[in-house]
């Protein structure tokens, strides 16, 4: 119960559609037309070997103004338009861009996180979006965990040398109270469990810290009583707080992940507790986060039912940290 291996194998975060109306509306994080000559906020960069040209062009973009041109001189290079922008979490971003090719048909991927460096999340890119010589429209959403500065990156896909135009790029951060995770210490919410596992502690659910190498183990997650039943993990807030957004990072040792295969989402609405949402990880991995219908609620666990713990530890419920948005 107390390996401190690194962690070899990462997974993706779980994003879940946001119910209708759940959140206000966005602000702009970035943009970038190119009409005045310049990339704006972003940068051009190179993956690989070879040489690339990245320009703005005059009179290619969809409307006829400028737009950006990229182009790989041999395959196996990668050029790519790359920018910094300071995270919020629990915020959603979206990004939008325009994008086509000239001859061959290509693709070109995005991504809104590139992880942490301290192998924390891995990077998410976007599934290729496969060009033509007609402009479309390239959309990516993510939800956000963390508060870092990340590079914003869209990149052509080796190998090809096609040159790909890119125009009218938007990011927005979405608004509202879904930005603030009210499960934080520092909001004097209380952190419980079913049971503590001998030498760990229940205020590692809420102390800010899902690092999963270099701290103790006992700071690091929180786990509960191997032992056949359910079991639960809890963070009770000092008032009622608005509440549609659950995430549970769950712990690694070893270079194992242990997440629950499947859980539910319970809310305090008065003296109730309420079902309001169901997470299944067919595969390990390190984030699940579920959306449920806005409400107001004095407290959220996460139950796991009896068996549905790790495949390597069934009946044990292990939990680096718990966030209610």
């Amino acid at each position: 119960m107390t390996g401190r291996g690194s962690i070899a194998a990462m997974a993706l975060v779980c994003i879940f559609a946001l119910a209708p109306g759940t959140l206000a509306a966005a602000e702009i994080a970035a943009q970038a037309n190119f009409d005045d000559g310049t990339t704006g906020p972003f940068d051009i960069s190179q993956y690989g070997e070879g040489d690339y040209v990245g320009e703005v062009v005059e009179g290619m973009g969809p409307d006829g103004s400028a737009c950006l041109r990229l182009v790989n001189a041999r395959p196996g290079s990668a050029s790519a338009l790359v920018g910094s922008i300071a995270y919020e979490r629990g915020h959603t971003y979206t990004m939008t861009f325009n994008a086509r090719t000239e001859g061959d048909a290509a693709s070109v991927s995005c991504f809104l996180d590139a992880g942490d460096y301290r192998n924390k999340f891995p990077t998410t890119y976007s599934d290729p979006f496969i060009l033509t010589e007609e402009w479309q429209q390239c959309h990516f959403e993510q939800l956000h965990l963390e508060g870092r500065g990340y590079v914003v990156n869209i990149r052509t896909n080796a190998p090809t040398t096609a040159p790909v135009l890119i125009d009218d790029v938007l990011i927005t951060r979405s608004e509202g109270r879904s930005a603030i995770n009210w499960a934080a210490a520092q909001w004097k919410s209380i952190p419980s469990a079913d049971s503590v596992y001998a030498g760990y502690q229940a205020e590692a659910l809420n102390d800010g810290i899902q690092s999963y190498a270099g701290t103790d183990f006992t700071r690091r997650a929180m786990a509960t009583e191997d032992a056949p039943g359910p079991h639960w993990v809890q963070v009770t807030f000092p008032a009622e707080r608005d509440v549609q957004r659950a995430v549970v990072y769950w712990n690694a040792e070893e270079n194992h992940i242990f997440s629950a295969r499947r859980f539910e989402v319970q809310a305090l609405v008065g003296e109730e507790w309420l079902p309001v949402a169901e997470g299944s990880e067919a595969e390990p991995t390190l984030v699940s986060a579920v959306e449920f219908d806005a409400l107001q609620a004095t407290a959220v666990r996460i139950v796991q039912p009896e068996g549905a713990g790790p495949v390597a530890r069934p009946e044990i419920m292990w939990v680096a940290e718990v966030e209610v948005y």
